[in-house]
């Protein structure tokens, strides 16, 4: 893997709402109940950073980026590891 090229997600991102521009979700269609989201959050302090959450019939994974990209990364990482595992 060539570490200098950009992440190319593997889903389709979609913008959440139409006035949010830095939110946007990608449901995968392996499974028609997961849903993974991606937005910008602001801190108090005035600094941000990309949170991303995979959520199925519960949430499988969250956590935090510094590119909308990690965080589409990091999402469907935790999309595809879920896939992997027994269901209950």
């Amino acid at each position: 893997m060539n570490d200098n090229k950009p992440y190319k997600p593997v889903f389709r991102w979609r913008p959440t709402w139409e006035d949010q521009p830095q939110d946007f979700t990608a449901k995968p269609p392996q499974r028609k109940t997961t849903t993974m989201r991606m937005f910008w959050e602001l801190g108090p302090n005035g600094g941000g950073r990309w949170s991303w959450v995979v959520n199925d019939w519960k949430k499988v994974a969250e956590g935090y980026a510094e590119t909308h990209l990690e965080a589409a990364r990091k999402a469907e990482t935790a999309f595809i590891e879920f896939l992997k595992q027994p269901e209950e």
